[in-house]
């Protein structure tokens, strides 16, 4: 019998690789480097300018944020590409409350700069910093078989669509499911509740 978490596979398989880019892993210097951690250093980094097709213009770290959003939603879902489907629409419907703008010429930018972004998360060679969903995706992307007869997975009901995806890939193992649907705490976090997925 084997305990692991579900980060803790992600890590052996592709979180080692990219370690040093982790934050807490940085050898301390008195140079200061960008990693794209706050919006500041996002707009720095790729030079994104003010929105200014919208009225009144749109400043470039909200556009920072919709990046980075738009990023920390596609690290979490089962979808395959960054697009429209990992766009923050209710950051976006928010903003139009208070902006007129061509919603879809804005989710173009985005998208290009959240697709940069992953991009150098993922290049070792990058100084940009890399998060633990960093690894869980690239993870969840590879569709990896799990070496097991039984699997157990536990706080089902805080799985998010990556790891799922990943469980509905074991054809070759029995999988229980042990979680309580009134008991999901990490919804904010992109977490589904695979209790309500599951036959």
């Amino acid at each position: 019998v084997e305990c692991r978490t579900i980060n803790s596979l992600a890590y052996a398989d592709f979180g080692v690789k990219l370690s040093h880019k982790m934050r807490a892993n940085r050898p301390k210097t008195k140079n200061y480097v960008n990693t794209c951690s706050t919006l500041k250093e996002i707009v720095n980094f790729f030079k994104i300018d003010d929105y200014i097709s919208a009225e009144p213009p749109i400043p470039a770290k909200t556009v920072a944020g919709l990046v980075k959003d738009s990023l920390n939603n596609y690290q979490l879902s089962d979808i395959e590409t960054i697009g429209q489907k990992t766009l923050p629409i209710g950051e976006i419907k928010r903003l139009e409350k208070n902006h007129k703008f061509d919603s879809k010429h804005l989710a173009l930018q985005v998208i290009h700069y959240a697709r940069k972004l992953w991009n150098e998360r993922i290049n070792p060679k990058s100084e940009v910093a890399v998060t633990h969903d960093t690894f869980l995706k690239l993870w969840s992307l590879s569709n990896p078989k799990l070496d097991c007869e039984i699997l157990y997975v536990d706080e089902a009901q805080d799985t998010n669509p990556a790891v799922f995806h990943v469980l509905k890939q074991q054809k070759h193992c029995k999988i229980c499911y042990v979680g309580d649907t009134y008991q999901s705490i990490y919804a904010f976090r992109g977490a589904i509740n695979a209790m309500e997925e599951i036959n």
